[in-house]
């Protein structure tokens, strides 16, 4: 066992487990398209509270900037590494946990929509078309 995982709290999970939950969830597909994912990581930063994530996400957004030219910047840098220092503190056990909920409503939802197209469709539908309730 390595020594991050050795000082992880018993139940927490791995950041390994949470990473494969994220591919798993709703917004796997989306992680995996590396432009759409610039495109919400620069979206997010532009509507941050912090006015320097905030010029950062519009210089990314506005190719100004490179994600490494960003360390370049020395304000962009002390950004970039409190930031860093946040990640540290994120608790793995609740994403894990909303990621399961998340995961677990994509599959209703699909189950759902599967059983929609099976053809039998509702009496509400057609309620007005001229169709009798209750009836082909």
């Amino acid at each position: 066992m390595s020594g991050a995982e050795g000082d992880r709290p018993v139940g927490q999970p791995s950041i390994d487990e949470v990473l494969a939950k994220i591919d798993q969830s709703p917004l796997g597909p989306l992680l995996r398209d590396e432009r759409a994912m610039d495109r919400m990581i620069c979206d997010l930063m532009t509507e941050s509270d912090d006015r320097v994530v905030r010029e950062m996400g519009r210089e990314l957004r506005d190719g100004n900037v490179s994600w490494r030219g960003l360390a370049d910047v020395p304000a962009y840098r002390e950004a970039l590494e409190s930031g860093l220092a946040r990640m540290g503190e994120l608790d793995l056990g609740e994403m894990s946990a909303q990621l399961d909920e998340a995961v677990e409503e994509q599959v209703e939802s699909e189950s759902k929509h599967e059983s929609d197209e099976t053809g039998d469709e509702p009496d509400e539908l057609w309620r007005g078309f001229g169709r009798p309730l209750g009836g082909p």
